[in-house]
């Protein structure tokens, strides 16, 4: 049986809107329908958008792709850059969000709604959902791999760089749990007298 989910998540991160950086907190209501009776791959769904949320986005900039200029001093200085195909609005944030939460839940569970709101953002309400255009999401990007990435691999020349990619076995949420095996003790214990 299908069961509707709702769970709201929040997290900081910075955007670098017009040669600017604007701190900000992202709060977002995930909407979602469990499609698999396993309680340990719901678990693990929700384990993987909250890591994600926190640790991968969380405590970054998020840039557009094209400011290469900007991202290569960011990323010289060691600050996390998050490369958007879009300016940092926070529609974008929320349709790139719908796209990477479907991924990383890997068919176990269907992202049906993203509402996402900030402070920078005065607290307006952006709401995406299955019928609503991807724009430049619909292409491929790392917004399509399941696994806790934010980045695309960069061409330089014919080198294709590689930053060290995580898994999700680095934060303890694959997929294929060990199954716990336990011993049963039995015995013949005297019932209580009333």
């Amino acid at each position: 049986m299908n069961v509707r989910l709702s769970k709201r998540f929040d997290f900081l991160s910075n955007a670098w809107w017009t040669d600017q950086l604007v701190c900000n907190k992202y709060s977002v209501t995930v909407s979602m329908v469990t499609m698999t009776a396993d309680q340990d791959e719901h678990n693990v769904s929700v384990a993987r958008i909250d890591r994600f949320m926190k640790d991968v986005i969380g405590n970054s900039i998020l840039i557009r792709s094209d400011d290469t200029k900007q991202i290569e001093r960011l990323n010289t200085a060691g600050i996390k850059t998050v490369e958007l195909p879009e300016e940092p609005y926070d529609q974008t944030v929320a349709i790139m969000l719908y796209c990477k939460l479907n991924a990383i839940c890997a068919g176990k569970m269907v992202i049906t709604g993203v509402d996402l709101e900030s402070e920078a953002g005065q607290d307006v309400n952006y709401m995406i959902d299955d019928d609503d255009g991807l724009g430049p999401f619909a292409d491929e990007g790392w917004w399509n791999d399941e696994e806790p990435t934010a980045k695309s691999n960069k061409k330089k020349g014919k080198v294709v760089h590689m930053d060290g990619k995580l898994s999700w076995d680095d934060f303890g949420l694959q997929w294929d749990l060990e199954e716990k095996t336990g011993n049963v003790i039995t015995g013949e214990f005297p019932k209580k007298k009333k």
